[in-house]
């Protein structure tokens, strides 16, 4: 019998799978799977809203907030405000993170509504609302109450204030105001510069704001502000808050 020829090989045994082997395996494997992850992830971020001549690309009633981790902000859709009975989406809210709803009747318990995103802890952005609020109304400090608005954790405040306008002065009318250099310069009537008689005094005028901060993640919330003519109790503050909740629908991100 003779030699094998150059080039063969004596058929062995097949080698078996090693624990060093299994590793790098697996290493692969977990590799493959976070690149698809992370490939995922890229896909998903990338919808950050578009700005084009300075002007948010979305639709009006959307909520945005800002989840950019550098000096560019990069504005994500969290919601959206929906139908509120008795107001309508105003047309300054089309480009605006700031969505501005008017009242439909003048007889309206509120008269303005602003509903934002912030790129803010809710109970932060509370405190920082009753701070201002509390400065607006004359007092020292204003307390943020916990409730439950959109079904979800919030605080909410608010205020009234009184305020006495200062009376307006009328501003003469150019048509008859004649030039000093063709007529001599008249006397003002006594009857047309009459002032407000001694003691009367101007009606004062009452309004009132109702604030609310509405968790939506760490490090996001979104804000309520209800503009009110008139007084208004702790009861119709949290009425109207909780009516303005109501309508907004949150997205999960």
């Amino acid at each position: 019998m003779g030699k094998a020829g150059k080039g063969y090989k004596k058929p062995g045994k097949k080698r078996a799978f090693s624990k060093k082997d299994w590793i790098w395996t697996s290493v692969l494997a977990v590799a493959v799977i976070a690149a698809v992850v992370i490939l995922a992830l890229v896909i998903r971020n990338d919808d950050f809203l578009r700005t084009e001549n300075g002007k948010l690309q979305m639709e009006p009633n959307w909520l945005v907030a800002n989840y950019s981790k550098t000096s560019t902000p990069q504005y994500y859709q969290i919601g959206s405000v929906g139908e509120i009975p008795g107001f309508t989406l105003g047309d300054e809210s089309a480009y605006s993170a700031t969505k501005y709803l008017h009242a439909q009747d003048e007889n309206a318990d509120a008269q303005l509504i602003y509903i934002s995103g912030a790129a803010s802890d809710y109970a932060e952005m509370a405190k920082y609302l009753s701070s201002t609020a509390a400065r607006l109304a004359g007092v020292d400090e204003m307390e943020s109450v916990p409730f439950t608005c959109a079904g979800r954790e919030a605080l909410y405040s608010f205020y009234t204030m009184e305020e006495t306008p200062a009376a307006e002065t009328a501003a003469p009318d150019a048509t008859e105001t004649a030039s000093a250099e063709t007529e001599e310069t008249a006397q003002p009537d006594a009857e047309e510069t009459a002032q407000p008689a001694e003691g009367e005094e101007t009606e004062p005028v009452i309004t009132s704001v109702a604030y609310a901060c509405i968790r939506y993640d760490e490090g996001h919330c979104v804000s309520i502000q209800v503009n009110v003519d008139g007084p208004i109790t702790e009861e119709e503050a949290v009425r109207l808050l909780t009516l303005v909740g109501d309508g907004i629908t949150f997205i999960q991100r």
